[in-house]
């Protein structure tokens, strides 16, 4: 297993994990609304991944997912990327 930056096509294995471990998956909405629309990502597209996956070889076996947001700090524009959405399949939970 290893951990790497997640990407759009992943996100059918994201979705997967969720429903496997009880959780409600994440809408092709909120993905477009959260990453897509994001206007903290504007004029830098795939300058922050959507998060990380714990790669399991043909599966998606973990997801920490990056809501990234922007702030205006003395002037200055600043993003900052907020953890959601960690989950991990039981399996994988010593490798997370």
């Amino acid at each position: 297993m290893r951990v790497r930056d997640a990407r759009k096509d992943d996100l059918p294995g994201i979705c997967a994990l969720m429903r496997d471990v009880g959780w409600k998956p994440i809408t092709a909405r909120r993905f477009e609304r959260d990453f897509e629309q994001n206007p903290a990502l504007a004029g830098s597209p795939g300058s922050v991944p959507l998060g990380f996956v714990l790669d399991d070889g043909d599966r998606v076996a973990g997801f920490l997912g990056n809501l990234i947001q922007q702030y205006d700090w003395r002037g200055r524009l600043l993003r900052a990327a907020s953890p959601w959405g960690f989950v991990v399949a039981p399996h994988a939970r010593g490798n997370s």
